[in-house]
């Protein structure tokens, strides 16, 4: 009987630990808004940092195509958890071209959200001018 219930106390104790950790993730997803200047290129999140001010990015921008693309760019958009916009920023990937089998990465990068933390971020792949 006592074995159980210490059981049952961890994994409530589990459980309880991995809700928290969710509950304070922030999203990262595509967005669903799309402009004449997105372009078919994955990006990967590698992770994000809430500094109390805002969250910093990095990630990578791949092309698995055969298209070449100029000047690539990712867009982010932060919102909170009832959808409401906080703050959006353009960066340049690294390297700003990016060709078939290429990589271009997105390192530290910030959105200011006015101290508030987002719970999503949307983000699009574009290219050109």
């Amino acid at each position: 009987m006592g074995r159980s219930i210490h059981v049952a106390v961890a994994i409530l104790c589990v459980f309880s630990w991995i809700s928290v950790a969710v509950a304070g993730e922030i999203i990262v997803t595509q967005s669903t808004d799309v402009t004449s200047k997105d372009v078919p290129l994955k990006f990967e999140l590698e992770k994000t940092v809430w500094d109390g001010q805002m969250v910093h990015i990095w990630g990578k921008v791949s092309d698995a195509g055969s298209t070449k693309y100029e000047t690539v760019r990712v867009v982010f958009t932060a919102k909170d958890a009832s959808g409401k916009f906080l703050g959006r920023r353009t960066w340049f990937v690294d390297p700003s071209d990016i060709g078939p089998g290429q990589v271009g990465y997105i390192e530290d990068k910030f959105v200011d959200c006015d101290g508030q933390k987002p719970s999503k971020i949307e983000y699009s792949v574009v290219a050109g001018e």
